[in-house]
């Protein structure tokens, strides 16, 4: 099996890698991410395994690794396709149960970024017929909306679609973003960053070796309709509804009116990058100045705004950013930031979002990622979910510290709430 290119990483490629480029092999499973796919009634094992086929050799991304090399210390590795073979577990009574930990299974374990591709499949299903694909793929080769474009593509393959054209490639975008057509763009998202950062307030001091993480989640069809009444009477999107409500309630929490939020951008603003299956995601500031004086549905306008100004930025050169985010406590991977913010867009709702209607969950246990505080909100079908991860610096120990944390984060979540659907009611909390 030939290698066909070698090549520089995307900017959201090369950004993933320097926040992870230093973590032992062992740890590198942190940044796998899992999914456990429902097949179509009917689908034969030949049908899945040349389906796969089909998708290794459609999308590059199933076919590249990692070298250290190159100008920037890493390059990838774009290898011909081979046909697939997948092996098929036994599933027990509740087929779904089964897959759902296969699928956890295959996350645990650590990728060799220089010796392997990046993702493991296995089927789930009864008598050689497979039921459920459990995936576990790398963040270097795919993000979330990757998942959902791999999800749909297998589904196109599996009823015996074909598609029209080639998709993109990673390699093909890095080299648009490395050309000299791009100069503009590039200088100009260095230029936000040192505006966003020279305005901002200090960051938190470092989290210490006794920080713990604590997460609240929920799931709400009420919530949902609350945002949708909200964005359709003033006109913006329910992206900017839910970031100027977390705005405000982290406004009256902290007592600051002037908060630096790091927005995560997913950077598929073209016709290309619909079919392009590779890390996007980069971390993009944005300065939020509240002004208590102003109503929530001017301030939320504001947002709206100023936030598609922001995202114009979003796809930049992260060794570019990093000598001058350093400057300020910050760096170019979101390293730095107290807040960050993600609206994941489409319908799969992470594992322990909580199903009860309005019920939130909070648990202390969860991986560290890094941050102060991130935020997480996206749409299901019929449901608004939200997902809260909290790193708390303390000296303390033992059950009441855990209980106090834990109830800050349902608070949190609490205020949350009632302000969303106090703006949509047209009665402000």
């Amino acid at each position: 099996m030939p290698i066909l290119a070698v090549a520089p990483l995307t900017f959201g490629q090369l950004s993933l890698w320097r926040s992870i480029q230093e973590l032992t092999a062992e740890r590198l499973s942190v940044a796998n991410l899992q999914r456990s796919w429902a097949l179509p009634e009917g689908c034969s094992s030949a049908d899945l395994e040349s389906a796969m086929s089909l998708l290794v050799k459609r999308h590059e991304a199933l076919r590249t690794r990692f070298r250290r090399s190159g100008p920037r210390g890493i390059e990838q590795e774009v290898w011909a396709a081979e046909p697939v073979r997948l092996k098929i577990v036994e599933a027990g009574d509740d087929a779904e149960r089964t897959a759902a930990k296969v699928a956890r299974g295959l996350t645990e374990q650590p990728f060799d970024l220089a010796a392997e591709f990046l993702w493991r499949a296995v089927a789930v299903g009864r008598n050689g017929e497979p039921l459920y694909l459990c995936l576990s793929i790398h963040h270097m080769a795919a993000d979330r909306v990757s998942l959902g474009l791999l999800y749909d593509d297998l589904c196109t393959l599996l009823a015996g679609g074909s598609f029209d054209g080639a998709a993109a490639t990673p390699r093909a975008v890095a080299e648009t973003q490395a050309s000299e057509a791009w100069a503009p763009r590039r200088a100009a998202a260095v230029e936000h960053w040192r505006k966003a950062l020279e305005a901002a307030p200090p960051p938190l001091p470092p989290a210490g070796p006794n920080a713990a993480m604590f997460s609240g989640s929920f799931r709400s069809t009420t919530a949902l309709d609350a945002t949708r009444t909200c964005a359709d009477r003033l006109g913006v999107s329910m992206h900017s509804v839910l970031l100027a409500v977390l705005c405000d309630t982290l406004a009256e929490q902290t007592g600051e009116n002037q908060l630096l939020i790091g927005m995560m951008a997913g950077n598929r603003n073209d016709a290309a990058s619909r079919t392009l299956v590779a890390s996007q995601n980069q971390l993009v500031p944005y300065l939020v100045k509240r002004d208590t004086h102003d109503p929530f549905d001017t301030f939320t306008r504001q947002v709206h705004w100023e936030t598609l100004l922001a995202y114009r930025h979003g796809s930049f050169d992260v060794d570019d950013v990093e000598p001058l985010a350093k400057r300020y406590g910050r760096y170019g991977n979101g390293d730095g930031f107290d807040y960050i913010f993600n609206f994941a867009q489409g319908p799969t709702v992470p594992d322990g979002t909580t199903r009860g209607e309005g019920e939130i969950q909070v648990r202390s246990a969860g991986r560290d990622i890094g941050y102060p505080l991130y935020f997480q909100a996206g749409k299901s079908a019929d449901a608004l979910w939200c997902q809260l991860s909290l790193r708390k610096e303390t000296e303390e120990t033992g059950f009441e510290s855990e209980v106090r944390y834990l109830q800050e984060t349902r608070a949190f979540l609490d205020a949350f709430l009632l302000k969303l659907r106090g703006q949509a009611s047209g009665q402000p909390v």
